[in-house]
C-alpha cells in the first residue's frame, strides 16, 4: 500500500510517497492487546519474560509486526496460555489501518 501525504516543509507543498509495511505504532500494538492488557501486567509481575516482553514493547518507537522479536513474545504469550493462538493471529495479522500506520521521515 502507498500512502501519499501533502507535506508543508519551509512552506514548499509537497507529496511524500510512504509504503506501508508491517510497523505500526507502539499505541496502536497495544490498542490491539487492549482486552487482555491487564492480565499481561499482572502476569508480568511474576514473569519474568513475559515482563521483558511488554518492556521492549514500551522502548520501542513502534512495533513491527513482522520482527521475530515481536512474534516470539507473542508466541510467549500464547504458552503462557495469556492469549490464544487464534487471538494472536488476529493481532498479529490484521490489516494495518490508516490510523496505527507508524510514520518516519515527515
Amino acid at each position: 500500500m502507498t500512502i501519499r501525504l501533502i507535506v508543508m516543509d519551509s512552506l514548499v507543498r509537497r507529496q511524500v510517497a510512504i509504503t506501508a509495511g508491517s510497523k505500526i505504532t507502539r499505541v496502536a500494538f497495544l490498542n490491539r492487546l487492549d482486552p487482555e492488557l491487564p492480565s499481561l501486567y499482572e502476569a508480568a509481575k511474576i514473569s519474568t519474560p513475559i515482563r521483558i516482553f511488554i518492556d521492549k514493547i514500551l522502548a520501542s518507537p513502534c512495533i513491527d509486526l513482522s520482527d521475530t522479536t515481536i512474534a516470539n513474545g507473542m508466541q510467549l504469550l500464547v504458552d503462557c496460555k495469556k492469549l490464544t493462538a487464534n487471538r494472536c493471529a488476529e493481532v498479529m495479522n490484521s490489516p494495518i489501518t490508516d490510523s496505527e500506520l507508524f510514520i518516519t521521515g515527515q
